[in-house]
């Protein structure tokens, strides 16, 4: 099955335009007032006319000053940007496909029969005899006991240790 894979890589790409921006200028304006100029009467001998009078009078003065004036601009620009690029590429896809059919076969195979047979075996049974009973004397050693007088102690008589007799051989096995 056909399968498109598609990416986008990036170059960087350059677009010339205008750009819009201002410049800012000063003009110069003056404008002129009218003010009032005082001037402190004289004092003293020798001037006898206008004791404490000021003496006025209007005189022009100019004040200039910077006034600003703003240009719009529109200058060319170069303007870089990432493009985009598209790359496609076809990967295909493998998908298994699956038949089915029925199989039939013939196998033989051997089949064990029962056969029948006679055995003969001996069988041997145990079983016990007639009793064989005999009259065994039991002899046991004496133990003495003696009272110990300050000082002096009697030794005890040693006594042999009892003999038993031998114990009979088993009886024969007969089949």
């Amino acid at each position: 099955i056909d399968n498109e894979i598609c990416t986008y890589s990036y170059q960087p790409k350059d677009e010339e335009t205008t750009a819009k921006t201002v410049e800012v200028s000063f003009n110069k304006e003056c404008e002129t007032q009218m003010v009032t100029v005082c001037q402190p009467a004289q004092y003293g001998y020798g001037h006898g006319h206008g004791y404490g009078h000021n003496y006025c009078k209007e005189v022009a003065q100019e004040t200039c000053y910077n006034v600003p004036v703003v240009t719009v601009v529109e200058p060319a620009v170069t303007v870089t940007y990432p493009e985009p690029i598209k790359t496609c590429v076809n990967k295909p896809i493998s998908l298994p496909r699956i038949s089915c059919e029925d199989l039939s076969e013939e196998k033989c195979i051997t089949v064990p029969e029962v056969e029948v047979v006679s055995e003969t075996f001996e069988k041997c049974v145990t079983a016990l005899a007639a009793p064989a009973c005999q009259a065994v004397e039991l002899t046991l050693p004496k133990q003495v006991c003696v009272e110990i007088v300050y000082g002096f102690a009697h030794d005890a008589p040693k006594h042999e240790e009892p003999a038993y007799p031998a114990a009979p051989a088993p009886a024969p096995y007969h089949a």
